[in-house]
């Protein structure tokens, strides 16, 4: 004898009104949430807003409390320093080094260009007057005591001289003789010029130093013969009778 279908008439009543009243719920509970989800991304797509970021442009902080300043911290440099005051730099040692060696470099030029003028004007060769030859002449046959420089200021024939140098080597030997220092100047220039030759009479002061520190002096006056050479020369020099 065939057993009764379990198919039949009380499965499809267990499986009716009951279970689409067991499901339906559960269904719609399911799918409310993310039906509304759905429809929240459309809306923010639709407007240019993407979930997850600031409408402004990126990224929405996970907590926006940790994007606000602390509280009593100035929100930027220098919102903490007093209004209508600015906050010197101190000058850096290295500016101040700099600065010194410039001033430092500057006044070594300074100076080095006055000694070189002072040196060229001292030691130029200036034969543009007989006076001014006389002058140099004299300084270097007993100041400088330099025969080279001396035979610059000299005519090309003659030995105008050997008179000087009688006198040089007798200063030379009382130098010697007492240790001390004699120094020979001029003065009182008296001239003749013509238009190719010149005569000068001029003292040479002879100053020797004395025990006591002051100087005795001397006079003697000499004779100068100079003629005009591409410039004026000495030719002859004496002592005045």
């Amino acid at each position: 004898m065939d057993s009764p279908d379990a198919s039949g008439p009380d499965a499809t009543a267990a499986s009716g009104p009951d279970a689409t009243a067991a499901s339906a719920p559960d269904a719609t509970a399911a799918s409310a949430p993310d039906a509304t989800r759905a429809d929240a991304t459309r809306a923010d797509t639709t407007a240019g807003h993407i979930p997850g970021q600031r409408p402004g442009g990126g990224e929405q902080p996970a907590d926006p409390a940790a994007y606000q300043p602390a509280t009593g911290q100035p929100t930027d440099a220098g919102a903490g320093a007093p209004a209508g005051r600015t906050k010197r730099r101190r000058p850096r040692p290295r500016r101040l080094l700099l600065t010194a060696a410039i001033l430092l470099t500057g006044a070594c030029l300074v100076g080095a260009t006055i000694g070189f003028l002072a040196y060229d004007r001292a030691t130029k060769i200036d034969r543009s007057s007989p006076v001014v030859v006389v002058e140099q002449y004299v300084d270097a046959v007993f100041s400088e005591r330099d025969p080279n420089r001396a035979a610059l200021f000299e005519c090309s024939d003659g030995d105008p001289r050997a008179d000087l140098q009688v006198l040089l080597d007798d200063l030379m030997e009382r130098e010697r003789r007492w240790d001390i220092q004699i120094t020979v100047t001029t003065a009182n220039y008296r001239t003749s010029t013509g238009r190719v030759s010149s005569r000068i009479d001029v003292d040479l002061l002879i100053d020797v130093p004395e025990a006591d520190g002051r100087p005795s002096r001397s006079r003697q006056t000499w004779e100068f013969d100079l003629r005009d050479e591409s410039g004026w020369r000495v030719c002859a020099a004496r002592r005045a009778a």
